[in-house]
C-alpha cells in the first residue's frame, strides 16, 4: 500500500540508514537536566491511561538547543513536520507500527528515540525493528480494520483493555446507572458520569494510526520464541511476515535512530515488571512541510 508517489518513494530510500544505534551520546547530568525540566517546568499535551505526551520546541529553552545540536551533529539536518518535538511516557507497549505519517509529499527521514528515563531504573525495556518496510500512511498493523476510534482503557482492576471501537463502548454505557459495572471487550468498567464524559472525549477524536492487515505475508509464521519473550502484548497472527533487524535494549544516555519507513514495535515492558518509561521521540523529514497539529488527533 503505496501512499506516497513513485517520486518521493526514491527520494526517501536514497536516504535510507537502516538503523543506527549512538552508544553514550548523552551524560548523566544531562538526562536528568532533561528528566527534571520535564517534570517541573512542561505541562501534559495528551494525558492517556496509556500513556502521556508533553511537547516542547527546540528554540525554547537552552537544553533543547543544545540537544538539537547533538543530534544534528550525528544525523545532520532534519525538519520536524509531524508533531512537535516531545516527551513520551509510556505505561502499555505500543503495538507493531510505523511512524510515516499523514502526508503524501513528505521526504520522511529517521525514527529518531531517545531514552530519558525508565521505571524501575533496574529493567529494561526493548525496541524492535524489523526488516520489513512500509510506504503507506502510518498505520497500526493487525488483522483487523479500524478507521481510528481504537483505544486501550485501563478498566477497574488495573487491566488494559483493547477497545476496538470506542464508539460501540460509548452506546453501550450511555444508559447505565451511576456506580453501574460494565464487561466489556474482556474489562470490568466502573461506569460514573465523570468516566462517561471521558469516554465521550474519545469518541469526538479520532487516533492517528489508521489498523490495516497489508503488511501480512500469508504463509510466514514469526518466529514464535520471539514473540513469547518480546511481543506477547499484541496477538501472534499479527506478525505473519515479519522479519526482525534488530532489538535495542533501552540505556538511558544512548540514541537509536530508524527509517521510518521500517516497522517497529515495543517489547511487552509490562511483564518484566517494567511500569512505565519515558523517551524523546522525533520523527524526522528531508524538507519543511507544515507540522501535523496535536490538537488534530488523541
Amino acid at each position: 500500500m503505496n501512499f506516497f508517489s513513485e517520486d518521493t518513494i526514491k527520494k526517501i530510500k536514497q536516504k535510507e540508514i537502516g538503523v543506527k544505534i549512538f552508544k553514550n551520546l548523552f551524560d548523566t547530568d544531562f538526562i536528568n537536566d532533561l528528566n527534571n525540566f520535564r517534570l517541573n517546568k512542561l505541562k501534559a499535551t495528551i494525558n492517556r491511561e496509556d500513556a502521556t505526551k508533553i511537547s516542547f520546541q527546540f528554540d525554547s529553552n537552552e537544553l533543547f538547543i543544545k540537544l538539537h545540536k547533538i543530534i544534528k551533529k550525528e544525523l545532520g539536518d532534519f525538519y520536524i513536520n509531524d508533531f512537535s518535538p516531545h516527551f513520551i511516557t509510556s505505561k502499555f507497549p505500543l503495538r507493531v507500527h510505523a511512524d510515516t505519517g499523514k502526508d503524501p509529499l513528505d521526504v520522511i527521514g529517521q525514527n529518531i528515540l531517545i531514552p530519558i528515563n525508565i521505571h524501575p531504573s533496574d529493567k529494561k525495556p526493548h525496541t524492535i525493528i524489523f526488516k520489513n518496510g512500509w510506504y503507506g500512511p502510518s498505520a497500526y498493523f493487525t488483522t483487523k480494520h479500524t478507521d481510528g476510534y481504537d483505544h486501550v482503557l485501563k478498566d477497574m482492576n488495573g487491566n488494559f483493555i483493547d477497545v476496538f471501537d470506542i464508539r460501540e463502548f460509548n452506546e453501550k454505557i450511555k444508559k447505565t446507572k451511576e456506580n453501574e459495572i460494565v464487561e466489556f471487550s474482556g474489562g470490568s468498567f466502573l461506569i460514573n458520569n465523570l468516566f462517561k464524559k471521558q469516554i465521550l472525549k474519545l469518541v469526538n477524536s479520532r487516533r492517528y494510526n489508521i489498523r490495516t492487515n497489508k503488511h501480512i505475508t500469508e504463509g510466514k509464521n514469526f518466529d514464535k520464541k520471539i514473540y513469547e519473550k518480546y511481543l506477547s502484548h499484541q496477538p501472534y497472527e499479527d506478525l505473519a511476515g515479519l522479519v526482525v533487524d534488530t532489538i535495542y535494549e533501552w540505556e538511558i544516555g544512548d540514541m537509536i535512530a530508524w527509517d521510518r519507513s521500517r516497522i517497529h514495535s515495543s517489547d511487552n515492558f509490562l511483564i518484566n515488571g517494567l511500569i512505565e518509561k519515558t523517551a524523546i521521540p522525533l520523527f524526522g523529514s528531508y524538507e519543511d512541510r507544515p507540522i501535523t497539529k496535536e490538537k488534530d488527533f488523541f
